[in-house]
Parts: C-alpha cells; sequence; structure tokens
C-alpha cells in the first residue's frame, strides 16, 4: 500500500493545493517507507476522492499535549490530474473515510467508486 488517503471538509481542498503539505497525521512506523503518494478524500457535501499529488518528505514532530507522541507532516507535489472517486454507498459506514486509509495507487487511479476502491485494495 503506497498511498495514504487523507480525509478533509470541503475547505481542506485549498490547502491541500496551495501549501503542499498536510499534517498532523498519525502514522505507523513501518508503513512510512512504502508511501509514494498522497490522496484527498472531501467529506460532506463532496464524499469524494478529489485530489493526489506524490509525496516528497515525511517529518515527525511532537505534539506533547498527545502525550509527547508523534506526529507526522506530508510534503508533496500535485499532480494536475483530478479525480473522481465518489462514495457509492452512503450506508456502508466503512467506506466513509474519517481517519488515513491505505490504498495502492495503480487501484486509486483505476476505479470510480469507494467501493470498487476497498475491494480491490484488498486483492492487492
Amino acid at each position: 500500500m503506497n498511498t495514504i488517503i487523507v480525509p478533509s471538509k470541503p475547505e481542506g481542498l485549498s490547502y491541500f493545493l496551495l501549501n503542499n503539505h498536510w499534517e498532523n497525521l498519525r502514522l505507523g512506523e513501518k508503513k512510512i517507507s512504502d508511501l509514494k503518494y498522497i490522496a484527498l478524500y472531501q467529506s460532506t457535501p463532496v464524499h469524494a476522492i478529489t485530489h493526489y499529488g506524490i509525496i516528497e518528505k515525511i517529518e515527525s514532530y511532537e505534539v506533547y499535549s498527545y502525550r509527547g507522541r508523534k506526529k507526522y507532516r506530508i510534503y508533496f507535489k500535485v499532480i494536475d490530474e483530478t479525480l473522481d472517486i465518489k462514495l457509492d454507498d452512503t450506508t456502508n459506514r466503512k467506506l466513509i473515510i474519517q481517519s488515513p486509509r491505505y490504498v495502492d495507487v495503480k487501484v486509486l487511479l483505476n476505479v470510480k467508486t469507494l467501493s470498487e476502491l476497498f475491494k480491490k485494495s484488498k486483492e492487492v
């Protein structure tokens, strides 16, 4: 799994596109070396993965109010191609992205719905 999908409210899109970084993430240490891409899922009312980028650097920092645990900031270069991977089943709570999720970029770029994305990701 070389791609992390980060959830956001629709207002987060401009931050994603303008700042070329996403922060305040908790990541498994073992997953960091595999990550090559980051994708943005916009919640209500959009309910879709709309943009992605190539990860350039991942750095950690400590958040003292969070029991001294590490958080991560991911720097990336946005890819101009937009995505439109829609939430197709609002009754299936497993499809609603509320925390970072991991998928393979080859699957991400070849699906149209979140049902299809997570079904095919399990097969990889």
